[in-house]
């Protein structure tokens, strides 16, 4: 692949010297961004500790929050519930 200008949204542009197709490449930075979330999570730090008053970090790692661990399948049976819930201080 060679170097063949850029887009109209500023892109590096590449085409095959061989077929002469063309096409962009763009960094996935996912994993990058996994390692920084967990290293967040089990550590000590708050967000506002991040660079950019932990803004730029919560912009990267906002499709992180929804990823729920999954518990080892194992091969025996119990009768065990999961239960989530929210405590609310508040006489309710």
């Amino acid at each position: 692949m060679k170097r063949n200008g850029r887009t109209g949204s500023g892109a590096q542009r590449w085409r095959c010297r061989a077929c002469g197709a063309s096409s962009t490449h763009a960094n996935d930075s996912a994993a990058r961004d996994l390692r920084s979330f967990v290293g967040w999570l089990l550590s000590k730090d708050t967000q506002l500790d991040m660079p950019g008053q932990g803004r730029t970090f919560r912009r990267k790692t906002s499709r992180f929050w929804g990823i729920w661990p999954m518990p080892e399948v194992v091969d025996e049976i119990h009768r065990v519930v999961f239960v989530d819930g929210i405590w609310i201080a508040c006489r309710w």
